[in-house]
């Protein structure tokens, strides 16, 4: 009862007063920032503005594709003057975003981009262990230096100063733990 009902509703809407609401076009400009595409219409190349890439004009969760110039996209048209994308050919950049400003894109190279890609690469958590395992086993021999059997002065034979005031220095203070770098739910 429900698919009867759905297309005879479908039918209403397809004998409305325009014959198709669906249209070929391809793609002239993007602007990624108002979320929005200009195209020519491919069957009477009519020029088509401002078509929305996204249904909802407000903030909030978003997923995106941003056309290739020059490509092939799927419109709907919402009333006479409105446009919608609905599917592309060629995708350049895919965006998704939630409220809370958290940001994650893919762009034309492949690069895969959190909030805009501001700090830098995603550490590789195992170099980045080898790494300071290195420096915790140079500190290491260090510290048993400092720590170990008297150093005694050249010559006089007293303890050295230097290794005193190191001693001292570094009471309290000990060795960094990395075993906890790495998050298990992003991976690379």
């Amino acid at each position: 009862m429900a698919n009867e009902q759905l297309s005879e509703a479908i039918k209403k809407l397809l004998n409305k007063s325009q014959s198709n609401c669906f249209f070929m076009a391809q793609v002239e400009s993007v602007d990624k920032d108002n979320y929005t595409l200009n195209a020519k219409l491919e069957d009477s190349n009519l020029p088509v503005e401002g078509v929305r890439l996204k249904p909802s004009e407000g903030e909030g969760y978003t997923l995106l594709q941003f056309p290739v110039i020059g490509s092939l996209v799927l419109l709907a048209q919402l009333d006479k003057t409105e446009f919608l994308l609905l599917s592309c050919d060629q995708v350049e950049t895919v965006l998704w975003k939630n409220e809370a400003g958290f940001a994650m894109e893919i762009d034309e190279n492949g690069d895969l981009i959190f909030n805009g890609g501001s700090l830098g690469g995603m550490v590789k958590v195992q170099e980045l262990t080898v790494q300071l395992n290195k420096n915790n086993t140079l500190l290491a021999a260090i510290l048993a230096i400092i720590n170990g059997a008297p150093i005694t002065e050249a010559g006089g034979g007293a303890p050295s100063a230097l290794q005193a005031a190191l001693k001292v220095a570094l009471v309290g203070k000990s060795l960094g733990d990395f075993s906890q770098l790495e998050n298990p739910k992003i991976k690379q």
